[in-house]
């Protein structure tokens, strides 16, 4: 009896602790978030029409840029947001993803400078 106690009480513990992770890791995060930053970018620069110019994004090629997102690190959308979410809950290891993304923008920036 008191091995199955013990047995379920660390089953538990191990369930509970695994809650509190993210569904993405963050090296794979770090992969999409990059690209992610990219779309982002791109969707301002490929407006055409002068009146929609400025900080407005092209919502039409930035969801198709999602889609082809996911689908190249093979996640669903919902894994992003929600894992997106987990990290914004947990500031500190978001501010070390995107510390990590620095150095990749300094090299393509200084390329096409």
């Amino acid at each position: 009896m008191k091995k199955t106690f013990l047995f379920l009480l660390s089953f538990s513990i191990l369930v509970a602790c695994n809650k509190d992770q993210p569904k993405i890791n963050p090296t794979k995060m770090q992969a999409i978030l990059t690209d992610v930053q990219y779309a982002e970018a791109y969707s301002m620069q490929t407006q055409k029409d002068s009146a929609l110019r400025g900080n407005k994004k092209n919502i039409d090629s930035l969801s198709a840029f999602y889609a082809v997102i996911f689908n190249h690190h093979h996640i669903s959308s919902e894994d992003y947001f929600q894992s997106l979410e987990w990290y914004k809950k947990h500031p500190t290891d978001l501010d070390s993803i995107y510390l990590k993304m620095i150095p990749e923008f300094t090299k393509q920036e200084d390329i096409y400078r």
